[in-house]
């Protein structure tokens, strides 16, 4: 337990050194704050049973200034901690950054596991605009439909979505649903979101054509059994293609040469109608025009 305790609180320092300069070396310090706070928001009060929408926060100058709530706060923190002074440090730090007690309180209630995997798959989140965030967030709740709960938990378990397309993040989470017939408590229990489409519809069509994967009908049901989705994305290629596919290398190469060259196809052809249907409106504006 002690061993423990000394690496979660070489963590808590790592995390606040690496705030503060990344804050030295912003010029939109302000900002940054705000989107700090927002996405501690967002990984906290949903996971305590609130909404992404209320919060617990205050502006952080309300509470930054009482010197009583501060000394109230550190000596609170001091009392679970073994070095008192680099805690002190520590919470001083948050404080003179601009953080308020409540700030600082939600930023430890995180559990460390999710926080440091956050910080470590996704550390730009200090320098993410709060409306990018937002965005991330609007798109997972009103695009794909996730709850507050699952909203949470996906930016816990994936932060890669953060990083993400909007318009990507939509096609992926409907790809998963409607093509492969995915729900969404599989999507957020599965990690299938942070999976490129790329590998996705590489692995999920070889298993098609294959006939070892179908779309599930309306009752959700198959003529085939589908394989688990830990053993189409989660394993290696080898793995994937001596126990998932049953297949060589050799083929799943060729498929993949074939499949982009689909895809280009594709593309191409919808170039084309767009190109097309531009023609189209210019000639009937121009039309109109000499009428």
């Amino acid at each position: 337990m002690a061993a423990l305790g000394r690496q979660v609180f070489d963590w808590h320092r790592r995390i606040a050194l690496t705030w503060a300069l990344i804050a030295r070396q912003t010029p939109q310090l302000g900002e940054q704050k705000r989107t700090t706070a927002f996405f501690l928001r967002t990984l906290t009060t949903a996971s305590n049973g609130g909404g992404l929408e209320k919060s617990s926060f205050v502006e952080p100058q309300k509470c930054a200034q009482e010197p009583e709530h501060r000394t109230g706060l550190i000596q609170c923190l001091l009392e679970k901690q073994r070095t008192p002074v680099e805690r002190e440090k520590i919470v001083s730090s948050l404080l003179d950054m601009g953080f308020s007690d409540v700030h600082v309180h939600e930023l430890f209630s995180i559990q460390p596991g999710k926080l440091k995997r956050v910080l470590y798959c996704c550390p730009e989140i200090f320098t993410m605009r709060q409306r990018d965030i937002e965005v991330i967030v609007g798109v997972l709740k009103e695009k794909c439909l996730f709850t507050v709960k699952q909203v949470t938990e996906i930016l816990h378990r994936c932060p890669y979505v953060l990083r993400e397309d909007p318009g990507e993040l939509e096609y992926k989470f409907q790809y998963a649903y409607f093509r492969m017939g995915i729900k969404h408590v599989d999507v957020v229990r599965t990690d299938f979101l942070q999976y490129s489409m790329t590998k996705t519809k590489q692995r999920h069509l070889f298993l098609e054509r294959l006939g070892r994967y179908q779309t599930p009908d309306k009752k959700g049901q198959t003529q085939v059994s589908n394989p688990l989705l830990k053993d189409i994305l989660r394993v290696s290629e080898a793995e994937f293609l001596a126990r998932t596919a049953c297949s060589s290398a050799e083929e799943f190469e060729v498929f993949k040469k074939l499949l982009a060259r689909e895809e280009e196809e594709s593309e191409g052809c919808m170039a084309d109608e767009e190109s097309l249907e531009e023609e189209e409106e210019q000639e009937l504006e121009e039309e109109e025009q000499e009428l």
